[in-house]
């Protein structure tokens, strides 16, 4: 760990009280059941989902005062990040207020909830701990809908390496039922608890603390972001282990992390007719992903996207930019592929590429391999968004620059805003279903039923790949 962020940390934050929990938290958590699967059959997971713990009410131990008002922290419960560990609980929350609703192995998330406010983000629990995926020579399915999505919007269906049990040092139980411990590779210093300390940052007048002092940076996988125009499907590295940082620190010199990643939007690697409205992969009807991680003497060396619809298996799209091989999935020799034909620095070799990458799906590295409450892995994610910064989504679904590639997809910044968005696409929602993992070639077209009971077993039928 870099000394500067480790002197950052002890200074702004001491470990002496415990973030405070609602006992009723962990009973209130959605069923959403998962399978695991094998080439014989599938079996059913006994899964559940969270919310994030900032969408979470945040009060007094009486439950009549909020310990953050417009981003700023009580100065009576909230002085110093110890006091206000002490003082105030994280609460309970509405999941259908928040626009968030499960039906079976169903999820689906609204991204202008009844509650007034915008998206949510998720978490995959199994039993009191974050799930943890063990992918490696293995892969993941999931069947989605995003055909209520326009443009400026994202869904999102991603991997990050968090601590399993909630990443809380000074608790003696699993933080994860209240949804806390998130870290991607963007360095997020929104926040309010890192490792179960609130997250201070001296207001820019001087009278008082807001949120957003420091940032938690860790390894993230984008297994999706995505609308009914354009997806990406891209890998994070990072060259350190998660830890936590001054926020000024976090992204110095490039940062601990290859945040803009290794990407993958057919768009944007020419073929313009693979992915939207009645194109190859049809976004006005359901499809299944299936991510495959492909690994050789226990490292990562390549992930492969195939889809399904309309009981077709088609192989992802292939790149078609002049000069460029013709890749249909992400290894490093892709990755170096596209940032020489873009002029980028190679950010994602120099943070581990796939080797690193991998780490948090093997059987060793990651997230908790070096942290005494939990095991290594990786965190499942769901989340939807709008992008309320200057460029909107246009890295997903518009042009972004004029350079090579610049070109992701047919949006416009006019109709990407969030206001045109809200009032043009007021019911907006992405729905996830039928979550799957398992053996290579066991997740998809019929291998697993839609609904079992737990460990019921059901008959393989796999399709072959055409297009």
């Amino acid at each position: 760990m870099n000394p500067s962020h480790f002197l950052g940390w002890l200074l702004l934050v001491s470990q002496v009280y415990a973030l405070q929990i609602d006992s009723k938290i962990a009973q209130s958590n959605p069923s959403l059941p998962m399978k695991s699967c094998t080439k014989s059959g599938c079996e059913t997971l006994k899964t559940s989902i969270t919310m994030d713990a900032d969408m979470r009410p945040l009060k007094d131990s009486s439950g009549a005062k909020d310990c953050i008002v417009n981003n700023m922290w009580d100065p009576t419960l909230c002085p110093d990040a110890d006091t206000c560990a002490k003082n105030c609980v994280l609460g309970d929350v509405d999941y259908k207020a928040n626009g968030v609703t499960v039906d079976g192995d169903s999820l689906t998330m609204e991204l202008f909830p009844p509650n007034n406010g915008t998206g949510s983000r998720l978490y995959l629990l199994e039993g009191d701990e974050y799930k943890i995926f063990k992918l490696l020579n293995k892969e993941i399915s999931v069947d989605v809908d995003l055909s209520n999505l326009p443009c400026g919007t994202n869904a999102a269906f991603y991997f990050s390496e968090m601590d399993p049990k909630g990443g809380d040092p000074t608790s003696k139980t699993s933080t994860a039922p209240a949804g806390l411990g998130y870290c991607d590779a963007q360095s997020p210093t929104s926040m309010k608890f890192i490792k179960g300390k609130a997250n201070f940052k001296k207001s820019d007048d001087g009278k008082g603390n807001t949120v957003g002092g420091l940032g938690y940076p860790c390894q993230e996988l984008d297994i999706i972001e995505g609308n009914s125009i354009s997806q990406v499907f891209t890998p994070h590295p990072c060259l350190e282990k998660a830890e936590v940082c001054k926020a000024e620190d976090c992204k110095k010199d490039g940062g601990v992390c290859d945040s803009p990643g290794c990407d993958f939007n057919p768009y944007r690697m020419g073929d313009t007719e693979f992915y939207g409205p009645k194109k190859v992969v049809d976004t006005t009807k359901k499809m299944t992903i299936t991510t495959q991680f492909i690994a050789k003497g226990g490292e990562l060396v390549e992930i492969r996207r195939l889809w399904v619809q309309n009981g077709k298996v088609v192989k992802n799209s292939k790149v078609k930019i002049p000069g460029v091989k013709s890749f249909n999935s992400i290894s490093s020799e892709f990755c170096s592929a596209i940032r020489n034909f873009t002029s980028t620095p190679d950010t994602f070799e120099k943070n581990g590429g796939l080797k690193r990458m991998g780490e948090i799906f093997g059987e060793e590295g990651g997230a908790g391999k070096d942290v005494k409450s939990g095991k290594p892995g990786a965190t499942l994610v769901f989340s939807i968004w709008i992008d309320s910064g200057k460029d909107h989504m246009l890295w997903l679904d518009g042009t972004l620059g004029s350079g090579p590639a610049g070109s992701r997809g047919t949006c416009e910044d006019s109709n990407s805003t969030p206001e045109f968005i809200r009032k043009n696409s007021p019911k907006a929602f992405v729905k996830f279903s039928n979550l799957r993992e398992g053996e290579l070639g066991s997740t998809f077209e019929g291998a697993c039923a839609k609904k079992t009971h737990s460990k019921e077993t059901i008959t393989n039928t796999n399709a072959h790949p055409t297009r």
